[in-house]
């Protein structure tokens, strides 16, 4: 078996029973080679019945980017089997080390073909935007990879739960502020303004990210989940035996003069 067969055969078998690999050194893969093992594990669940459905962008920011040595974001692909119905329970153990991840989700309205696009053609193909949980489960012992081990695992990409789409206006995205909550308390709050790599920078660099690695068109109708609003959140409770965790995800956008909110439990 060829070594690039063996490692996906690791990565599916590692997911299916929710134990984590040892990490990889980090000139192991480089960037191309991730890419590829993605594109081939995508392949393969497509061809075992998965319907592709958008894009998680990761490393959208500046410091991630330098982290890594690279200068553009990079993506896994998202699939129907990977959504979580809102209010739903999810059981950790089929889970490995989930971090739970408060974004703003949004959708195509027209589809991309590969070329250039300034940032306000980018935002103008942009219909619908949604609250949305990702959670992000890294098959990476501890979470240590380089990047093409980290893209080899389809960018940390585990599940996702979106909320309810509203029509998206780019001057919208200046005035979101948005809240987490546990079990009703409050976990952490912030806003779109404050953070120096804003929902719309994050997005246009996001759509790159997306067209760059791939050579194909962004269709019509798929998600792209590039805004981070808040840093990954630990999801296993500390005792996980006892207790179910009712996450919220709030958002207000004083331009649309709307509350939407966004529920996902975790047992």
């Amino acid at each position: 078996m060829r070594r690039e067969d063996d490692l996906l055969v690791r990565l599916h078998d590692a997911a299916q029973a929710s134990h984590a690999l040892p990490s990889l050194e980090p000139q192991a893969l480089d960037l191309s080679a991730g890419y590829t093992l993605q594109r081939e594990a995508l392949r393969r669940r497509q061809a075992g019945g998965e319907r592709l459905t958008g894009w998680k962008v990761a490393f959208a920011g500046r410091a991630a980017q330098d982290r890594f040595g690279i200068d553009e974001p990079v993506l896994g692909g998202l699939t129907d089997v990977m959504a979580v119905k809102p209010g739903s329970t999810l059981a950790l153990a089929r889970l490995i080390q989930p971090k739970l991840e408060i974004e703003l989700a949004f959708v195509l309205g027209r589809t991309l073909v590969p070329g250039f696009y300034s940032d306000e053609d980018i935002l103008a193909a942009v219909s619908e935007v949604a609250p949305a949980f990702e959670i992000a489960d890294c098959r990476w012992e501890g979470w240590r990879f380089g990047v093409g081990a980290f893209l080899a695992d389809n960018a940390a990409a585990g599940l996702y739960c979106l909320g309810s789409r509203v029509r998206f206006h780019p001057e919208q995205l200046t005035h979101v502020t948005y809240r987490l909550e546990c079990d009703g308390v409050p976990c952490g709050e912030g806003n779109a303004q404050a953070r120096e790599d804003t929902p719309p920078r994050q997005t246009c660099a996001g759509w790159y990210g997306a067209c760059w690695p791939t050579g194909s068109a962004l269709k019509r109708a798929r998600w792209c989940f590039p805004a981070l609003c808040w840093r990954p959140w630990t999801s296993r409770p500390p005792n996980t035996g006892c207790t179910c965790l009712a996450w919220n995800w709030l958002w207000f956008s004083r331009r649309m003069k709307t509350v939407d909110s966004k529920n996902c439990l975790l047992k």
